[in-house]
């Protein structure tokens, strides 16, 4: 059972919102309300899994291979899994791309091209849900009502810009990112042993889909991880904080950061050789260049939106990449955005985070295309382990 919450902190009028009860039907109906948003939004798509697939014959139909390869590399070759029959004989061609490991055992049942379309749709699919899902609980766990958090879950799942990488699995399966955080952030608050277990384990299994977002979760995990350390140590220090460590929790802690560890390390090895052996594997500083944009980025849409895409068509006209440079949020996603940032539910320093988070996020978005020079994004570019090697700005910084 879980402990009652303990997550009130710092003085009387600034503390976080009480842990909710969510109950399994409250999970239920979450879960239901993704899977309805993703088959509504991909309709007619449900009714054609073996024959279509979404969004275009481009990418999708890469991945759909890939995921394939994985799961028969698996179940036949585990050694010789980064040896694709792609590009064959070149070693390691797997690491040519997002590995996707973690959906490879979806590739244990069924074989053929049809099997292929099928999961590959299955999955585009649950990417879609799973990220309203986990935005869904990560934002009760910080104190919104339930139709507060339909409205996050919706807003994170399919924001203009996000809609524009619907050909990019491993761009859009970033669901693993709110619900680990939602398992960790709960399991805390309650000392709940099997929440913080799965926390770390989604968490791992996101690191294994691929750095596109696995680099940036990274570091968000360190972020996040020294913040909650200075606090700890700030309301030791003052005497708030007189409980010892749960051993148990600790343990649970370090195995999970070993696994998340774990797995990075397996998948960074392969690429690291690629980058070696290819030069042109690197994100040279032209390209980073060439795919980065100006603040007017934000003002663009894709051309493909319904409601913003022809009234944008000037800001679009002025960004270097029509469909990796427009990073229109969506009016009404931001001016709740900024609401919310007002909202008495979070304490004062959530909400100067959260602001934080999304000003830095965005001016990661715009790469060398904020500052002459190409700074901040230079400075990671040249110091941060795995910046240059990652996906060049656009989709994977938003």
């Amino acid at each position: 059972m879980e402990r009652p919450s303990t997550a009130t902190v710092g003085r009387a009028g600034r503390r976080w919102a009480r842990s909710p009860r969510i109950g399994a039907k409250e999970l239920v109906w979450a879960a239901l309300g993704g899977v309805a948003l993703a088959l509504l939004t991909s309709w007619p798509l449900v009714l054609h899994m073996g024959s279509r697939i979404e969004p275009d014959l481009g990418d999708p139909v890469r991945t759909a291979w890939e995921i394939a390869w994985v799961g028969h590399a698996l179940l036949s070759d585990p050694l010789h899994l980064w040896s694709s029959n792609a590009f064959y004989p070149h070693p390691l061609s797997l690491a040519f791309s997002d590995s996707l490991l973690g959906y490879g055992p979806a590739a244990f049942l069924g074989a053929g091209t049809g099997a292929a379309l099928v999961r590959y749709n299955l999955l585009f699919l649950l990417a879609w849900s799973l990220c309203f899902t986990g935005a869904w609980l990560l934002a009760r766990e910080l104190g919104v009502g339930r139709i507060g958090a339909a409205v996050a879950g919706a807003a994170l799942a399919y924001a203009p810009y996000r809609v524009t990488e619907a050909g990019h699995l491993h761009v859009i399966s970033s669901g693993g990112i709110p619900l680990a955080l939602f398992l960790l952030l709960r399991g805390y608050r309650h000392s709940s042993r099997s929440l913080i277990l799965a926390g770390w384990l989604v968490a791992a299994w996101q690191m294994s889909l691929g750095f596109t977002l696995g680099l940036q979760f990274a570091y968000l995990m360190l972020v996040l991880a020294a913040i909650a350390s200075f606090w700890g140590w700030r309301a030791w220090r003052h005497g708030r904080w007189r409980l010892a460590p749960d051993r148990a929790l600790v343990a649970i802690t370090c195995a999970g950061v070993l696994a998340c560890g774990a797995i990075s390390a397996y998948q960074a090895r392969p690429y690291l050789k690629v980058a070696a052996e290819y030069p042109t594997a690197k994100r040279t500083l032209q390209e980073v260049e060439k795919y980065s944009a100006g603040p007017i980025a934000f003002l663009a849409a894709s051309s493909e939106n319904r409601v913003w895409g022809s009234v944008t068509a000037g800001a679009r006209k002025q960004v270097s990449s029509q469909n990796e440079s427009v990073f229109f949020p969506g009016v009404a996603i931001l001016l709740l955005a900024l609401i919310g940032l007002g909202c008495s539910a979070y304490t004062r320093n959530l909400r100067v985070g959260l602001a934080g988070g999304a000003v830095v996020s965005g001016i990661l978005a715009l790469g060398f295309g904020l500052a002459s020079g190409g700074w901040p994004y230079k400075l990671l570019y040249d110091i941060a382990p795995g910046w240059d090697g990652g996906r060049v700005p656009g989709g994977s910084s938003r």
